[in-house]
């Protein structure tokens, strides 16, 4: 899965399947075979801070946009659940 509307469908289906959005976030990095190690070295930050952004336990607008960028979806989607 490389484009934006494969991912982007994904993510519909999830939500269509009772997935949270953690859960989701998580699922795209299998989905598209980014993991997070991977992630934090795109970002150039630690793989630590990457799995508290995943998995809503940290705020930062900037890390939530790059996360998404980097699967290609939305960050309003992905990370709409966090205030």
């Amino acid at each position: 899965m490389t484009d934006t509307s494969t991912h982007a469908q994904a993510v519909a289906a999830l939500k269509q399947l009772g997935y949270t959005l953690p859960q989701i976030r998580r699922t795209l990095s299998i989905l598209s075979g980014i993991n997070q190690p991977e992630i934090a070295r795109r970002i150039g930050c630690k793989r630590s801070t990457v799995t508290l952004t995943v998995n809503g336990h940290r705020r930062n607008k900037a890390l939530q946009y790059a996360i998404a960028q980097i699967w290609q979806v939305p960050a309003e989607e992905l990370f709409s659940d966090i205030p």
